[in-house]
């Protein structure tokens, strides 16, 4: 071999990667959109990939939470101290023997730095309304100012069965999986919608 055919044979093989990589996004949003509909409809979030009968990969849906993520710290900080004081603190930050000096002799210099305990983020709840999300301290029942609800989008997973990568690369060396075909097969699929 020279080294234009190693060349040649580098940039196919590239080419072809990019392509089944986007005929795989697709195929990936494909069965997203699917699996939504399934877990809709019957509560399933696990169908099983089966290649010539035999089982291949388990796809699972997860459907993950969403988080709480502050958006104004002066409204949030407000609120935590006045619900609940207790997971506010200040703090200094001054050389040693520097903050005794200061406080008795200065105090005008000193500027508290107001800070929420990270704790109190994660007892909050997200309650789902007509217009989207808010965030309730479920301890007061208040809605907290300064925090928005960051939602997470849903996505599939793959978890290969022992053998089952084997039996997908035996299958395509065997002439059983045509990677045209599949193409094509996604692609009329797309246009089909």
């Amino acid at each position: 071999m020279n080294t234009r055919e190693d060349a040649a044979r580098t940039v196919i093989l590239q080419a072809l990667r990019d392509e089944v990589a986007a005929v795989t996004d697709q195929e990936r949003g494909n069965l997203l959109g699917a699996m939504l509909s399934l877990n809709e409809e019957t509560g399933m979030l696990d169908v099983e990939a089966q290649l010539l009968d035999k089982r291949v990969a388990k796809v699972t849906l997860v459907k993950p939470e969403a988080t709480v993520k502050v958006t104004n710290p002066d409204d949030y900080e407000r609120h935590v101290a006045a619900t609940a004081p207790e997971l506010v603190g200040g703090s200094y930050r001054l050389a040693e023997g520097a903050m005794e000096w200061l406080l008795e002799n200065k105090p005008e210099l000193l500027e508290s730095i107001t800070e929420v305990k990270p704790g109190y983020l994660e007892r909050l709840t997200v309650i789902q309304t007509g217009d989207g999300a808010e965030v309730v301290d479920p301890v007061t029942g208040e809605l907290v100012p300064g925090v928005g609800v960051k939602p997470k989008a849903p996505y599939v997973t793959v978890r290969y069965a022992p053998g089952g990568r084997q039996a997908i690369a035996d299958a395509w060396r065997a002439g059983l999986i045509s990677l045209p075909e599949l193409a094509a097969e996604a692609n009329r699929e797309l246009e089909a919608r």
